[in-house]
């Protein structure tokens, strides 16, 4: 997972306390540990604990003088511009565009794409019960057509509470050797959706 998502995120700096400094990805690069050794870190007076605000002291790096050699690309990184801000992380939707990291974000980035079926609003609609609908789903069921709005919500409503209840019943006569009379089943099925 963590290689499927590297490089979509970015951490727009502000004043640097959030971000990591050597382990996330701030700057146009890469992150710092991927360059800079984990020794070099240690011995250079560093801690792996450090946020991009701790590894700058007045708009300058502070790491030791010899990475300059040592690491030719850090000469090409300027020290970001702290300013009183938070950090923030930024990534692309799923159309490309750049944005505020949101956990939608990612799930858009990361679900599988499929075109909408035809008997989904059969199963998902917005007055539906939610422990009804997968045995909807689970039966694929087709949907069908009625002019009235209100008829369509009961009869959606209905059809999920029977089969929700008719399978709970077989069930029931499956495995707990118990089972209801028909007029129960009704009245359950009818108490619910009322």
């Amino acid at each position: 997972m963590r290689d499927v998502l590297r490089g979509r995120f970015i951490h727009d700096i502000g004043d640097g306390t959030i971000t990591s400094a050597w382990f996330d990805e701030w700057n146009d690069v890469e992150p710092l540990i991927n360059i800079v050794r984990l020794c070099d870190i240690v011995n250079g007076g560093m801690l792996l604990t450090d946020q991009v605000c701790d590894i700058i002291d007045q708009a300058k790096w502070r790491w030791p003088p010899d990475w300059v050699d040592r690491y030719v690309i850090l000469n090409n990184l300027a020290p970001p511009v702290l300013s009183i801000n938070s950090d923030m992380v930024m990534g692309n939707d799923i159309a490309g565009n750049k944005c505020v990291f949101s956990i939608s974000h990612v799930w858009e980035y990361l679900r599988p794409h499929a075109p909408i079926v035809e008997w989904y609003s059969m199963v998902w609609f917005s007055q539906c019960i939610p422990r009804h609908t997968f045995v909807d789903f689970v039966l694929l069921v087709s949907p069908f057509a009625i002019r009235n709005v209100a008829r369509i919500v009961v009869i959606k409503l209905l059809f999920a509470a029977s089969i929700y209840y008719v399978w709970q019943e077989r069930n029931r006569r499956l495995f707990k050797k118990g089972n209801r009379s028909a007029m129960q089943l009704y009245e359950t099925i009818y108490s619910t959706v009322r």
